[in-house]
C-alpha cells in the first residue's frame, strides 16, 4: 500500500472582500487500510467411500492463515493484515458388514423383526448393528464434522488470533524488503494456526461419542427412515409380529453444546481431566528420532479399569495428540492427522488390575520438524490420550509430558 502526503487548500476570507487568502494545510500521512474482520471458511470435501469393514472417521484439515503486510509510513513499520483463514474436516466412509434393508430387504417375518429391533437399538447401543444403512453412518459422521466447524469458528474468534497478528509490526529500517516482511509474518501466522488446531482438537476430542450421545442420535434420526421402510414392507406382507414402534431420537442440536462453545450440562474438559485412577506417562522416548515413542497406562486405583484395546499405527492418531515445544515457544504437532473414529463393531478392551501397567508404542510424525535445527534444544514432549467411546471403560483425557534434548 502506498503512503504519502495529500495537500488540500482551505479558503479563508479577509475583512476586505477584494482580497482572498489561501492557506495550505497538511493532512495526516496516509497509513494502512483499517483492519477488517476475517471469517473462518470451513471446507467440507465430499466424503470418500471405501470398501471393506473399516472404521468411519472424520479427520481435521489443518487451519491455514494467509497474511500480508502493508507499509505504515507514519510509523515507518510494516503492519500485518490477515487475508483469509480456513480449516475443515474430511470424511472417510466404509461399507461395513451390516445388511442394508434398502438393498437387501427382509425376506421373511423373522428377518423383519430382527431388522426393526436392531435399527431401533442403534442409538442406545452406541454401535452399528446387523441391520444398518450408509445414510445413517453418514449422518453420524456429518454431525462430527459440524462439531469441528462450530469449534473452529468459535476458537478463531475467541482466541483473537487476527487481533494478535495484526498488532505485529516490523521496522522498515531493519527490514526494508516487503517480501521478507511477509515471510516473517506468515511464519508467525503458521505458528498460531497450529495453536488453533490443537485448541480446537482438544475441545472436539473431549465431546462424548458413546451410546445416546448426539452423534448417535443424529444417526438414529436418519436410520428411522429405514425402520419405517421395513414396517411398511411388513404391513404389505402381513407380518403382524414385526414391532411397529420407531425409536425417538435423543437431543441432536446444537452439535457443539459443551461450554464454552455453547451452553449445556454434560461432561466437560474440566471434568474429563479430573484426577482419575488411570494415569499416563512417557515410558520411553529413545526412539523419538526414528518416529516412535512409548507411553504407559497405570491403574493407580483400587478397582479394575478398562480401556479400549484398539491402539495401533493406524488408529493412534485418533487417540493421541502429541506436541513438541521448545522453551522459545516453537511448537510442532506430531500427528499425521487428528480426528474422531467411529468403530462399526464392538470394541476390544484391555482391563488393568490395581497397580497393573500397560505400555504401547505409537508413531510420531516428524516430517515438519527440522531435527537438525532443533538439536541441543531443551524441548517438552507432550501427548494427550483422548477416549470418547466404549462401555464401562475410562472416558476422558489423560496427559503425559517429558523433557527431551535432541541429539
Amino acid at each position: 500500500m502506498r503512503g504519502g502526503l495529500r495537500v488540500t487548500m482551505k479558503r479563508e476570507f479577509s475583512p476586505s472582500p477584494k482580497i482572498k487568502l489561501w492557506t495550505i494545510e497538511k493532512e495526516s500521512t496516509i497509513t494502512c487500510e483499517p483492519s477488517k474482520e476475517v471469517e473462518l471458511e470451513f471446507e467440507k470435501p465430499e466424503p470418500v467411500y471405501l470398501e471393506g469393514n473399516g472404521d468411519c472417521n472424520v479427520s481435521s484439515l489443518r487451519p491455514k492463515i494467509c497474511v500480508t503486510v502493508c507499509k505504515d509510513e507514519s510509523e515507518n513499520v510494516w503492519r500485518c493484515r490477515v487475508v483469509s483463514v480456513s480449516a475443515g474436516a474430511k470424511l472417510t466412509m466404509y461399507d461395513g458388514i451390516y445388511v442394508n434393508p434398502y438393498v437387501d430387504p427382509p425376506l421373511n417375518e423373522e428377518e423383519a423383526v430382527e431388522a426393526v429391533n436392531e435399527m431401533n437399538g442403534y442409538q442406545a447401543c452406541g454401535r452399528v448393528g446387523t441391520w444398518h444403512t450408509p445414510q445413517a453412518s453418514l449422518a453420524h459422521e456429518e454431525h462430527h464434522r459440524r462439531q469441528w466447524e462450530d469449534a473452529y469458528k468459535f476458537y478463531w474468534k475467541d482466541s483473537k488470533i487476527q487481533e494478535m497478528l495484526e498488532n505485529q509490526t516490523i521496522s522498515c529500517d531493519k527490514e526494508p524488503n516487503m517480501d521478507k516482511a511477509v515471510k516473517f509474518m506468515q511464519a508467525l501466522a503458521n505458528e498460531m494456526a497450529l495453536d488453533l488446531w490443537t485448541e480446537t482438537s482438544a475441545y472436539v476430542l473431549a465431546l462424548p461419542d458413546d451410546a445416546n450421545d448426539r452423534p448417535y442420535c443424529a444417526g438414529q434420526e436418519v436410520l428411522n427412515e429405514a425402520t419405517a421402510y421395513v414396517i411398511r414392507l411388513s404391513n404389505a406382507m402381513g407380518w403382524n409380529n414385526v414391532p411397529r414402534f420407531i425409536t425417538k431420537p435423543g437431543t441432536i442440536e446444537p452439535p457443539c453444546f459443551m461450554p464454552p462453545v455453547s451452553e449445556g450440562e454434560t461432561r466437560s474438559m474440566a471434568v474429563a481431566e479430573e484426577p482419575a485412577p488411570l494415569t499416563l506417562s512417557m515410558a520411553d522416548t529413545s526412539q523419538f528420532t526414528e518416529g516412535k515413542i512409548t507411553v504407559r497406562f497405570r491403574n493407580e486405583g483400587n478397582e479394575p479399569v478398562r480401556i479400549p484395546d484398539e491402539i495401533n499405527d493406524e488408529t493412534s492418531d485418533f487417540f493421541f495428540v502429541t506436541v513438541l515445544r521448545t522453551q522459545q515457544g516453537k511448537m510442532r504437532v506430531l500427528n499425521r492427522e487428528i480426528g474422531t473414529m467411529t468403530f462399526q463393531r464392538p470394541l476390544n478392551y484391555r482391563e488393568l488390575a490395581p497397580g497393573q501397567e500397560y505400555s504401547v508404542t505409537i508413531p510420531v510424525f516428524l516430517d515438519e520438524v527440522d531435527l537438525e535445527g532443533w538439536k541441543q534444544c531443551s524441548c517438552e514432549l507432550e501427548t494427550r490420550y483422548y477416549n470418547q467411546q466404549g462401555k464401562d471403560c475410562f472416558l476422558g483425557v489423560l496427559r503425559a509430558t517429558a523433557r527431551l534434548t535432541l541429539q
